[in-house]
């Protein structure tokens, strides 16, 4: 009787420990594609740039809107006992003496396709000011 639990329990937390791992080391590898200086002059026209996207687009039709990303990372998430790979780019700036944070953030499909899309504004004063909606998703 104590085998069984122990063998399942055993198995189990190899599993938790091997997907934790995996998570870690890609989330981990994101890399930073931009300077200061041309995120800063950049991000001035994201939000426009941002509304202007198909979702039902490319990461090809992304970057050739947005630009390179500030940062891009691919991670694991387990899905219905599969694993199922999630990329993302993401747009980044922050002004440190407006105190002004803007986060743009893409998702995709295995195969490229825009997944979902979204926009993170701080401070929360400057959301209406944002030209479109600022969470979408493919159709």
């Amino acid at each position: 009787m104590l085998r069984p639990l122990r063998l399942i329990l055993s198995r189990f937390v190899k599993r938790v420990v091997a997907v934790l791992a995996v998570v870690l080391l890609v989330v981990s590898c994101s890399s930073n594609l931009m300077s200061d200086e041309e995120v800063a002059e950049r991000a001035k026209e994201w939000p426009e740039k941002f509304c202007s996207l198909d979702v039902n687009g490319t990461r090809k039709d992304v970057h050739a809107v947005l630009g390179r990303p500030t940062e891009f990372f691919r991670t694991q998430i387990e899905k219905d006992d599969k694993d199922v790979a999630a990329h993302f780019d993401r747009y980044a700036y922050y002004s440190e003496p407006e105190d002004f944070y803007l986060t743009l953030t893409i998702e995709y499909y295995e195969d490229d396709r825009v997944k979902e899309m979204d926009a993170l504004v701080i401070p929360y004063e400057s959301v209406a000011d944002f030209p479109c909606e600022r969470q979408r998703y493919r159709e």
